[in-house]
C-alpha cells in the first residue's frame, strides 16, 4: 500500500480537471471514516452521523457528529480512552474531541449503517405509549417538585418506553 501512496497524487496531478487538493482532502476524509469505524463500538456507530478531524492552532481536533445527545455525551466521556486508540491503533495523535448533535437531515445520515447490517432505529416509528404507559409515567413524576426535572425525566421516560415497544415489536416479527 505504500507503494501506491507514493506515486498515485503524481499520476492523479496528470488528470485534467482533477484538484489534487480535494482527492487529498476526499481520501483523507475516507480514511478519518474508515479509522472511526474501527474505534468506536457499534452502538456508537449506529448513531454516528459523520466524522472529522482537522488541525486548528496546531492541534488536531477529532470532531463527531450523531443523531442523539446521549451519544455526544457518551463520547464526551469516553475521550481519553479514543484518544488512546487513535494512537495505539493508528499513529493518530488526537488533541481535542468534540460530539455534536447533527441538525435538520443530517441526522438522518449513518454512514456506518450498511456495515452494522442494520439500520439505525428512530424514535419517530415507535409507537405512542397506551394509557397503562402513561400513567405510569405521570405518578413517577408526580412526586418530583422540581418542575423542569420532572419535565425532561418525563420525556426520557416517555422516550424510553416508547423505543423499548419499537425494539419488542421489531424482536417479535
Amino acid at each position: 500500500m505504500g507503494k501506491i501512496n507514493s506515486f498515485l497524487p503524481k499520476i492523479i496531478e496528470n488528470i485534467p480537471g482533477v484538484n489534487i487538493d480535494e482527492f487529498r482532502k476526499a481520501r483523507r476524509a475516507a480514511q478519518v471514516r474508515t479509522i472511526w469505524g474501527e474505534i468506536a463500538d457499534n452502538e456508537i456507530l449506529a448513531h454516528t452521523n459523520n466524522v472529522f478531524i482537522f488541525m486548528k492552532n496546531h492541534r488536531r481536533e477529532l470532531y463527531v457528529y450523531v443523531d442523539e445527545s446521549i451519544y455526544a455525551a457518551e463520547i464526551n466521556m469516553r475521550q481519553s480512552i479514543l484518544k488512546l486508540q487513535f494512537r495505539v491503533k493508528f499513529n493518530e495523535q488526537i488533541d481535542d474531541i468534540y460530539a455534536h448533535v447533527s441538525r435538520g437531515t443530517w441526522r438522518n445520515n449513518h454512514p456506518y449503517a450498511e456495515k452494522l447490517a442494520r439500520k439505525p432505529i428512530n424514535i419517530n416509528l415507535a409507537p405512542p405509549l397506551d394509557q397503562k404507559d402513561q400513567n405510569f409515567v405521570n405518578e413517577s413524576v408526580a412526586r418530583i417538585h422540581d418542575q423542569r426535572l420532572a419535565k425532561a425525566l418525563k420525556k426520557a421516560m416517555t422516550s424510553d418506553l416508547r423505543m423499548k415497544k419499537l425494539t419488542d415489536d421489531k424482536n417479535h416479527q
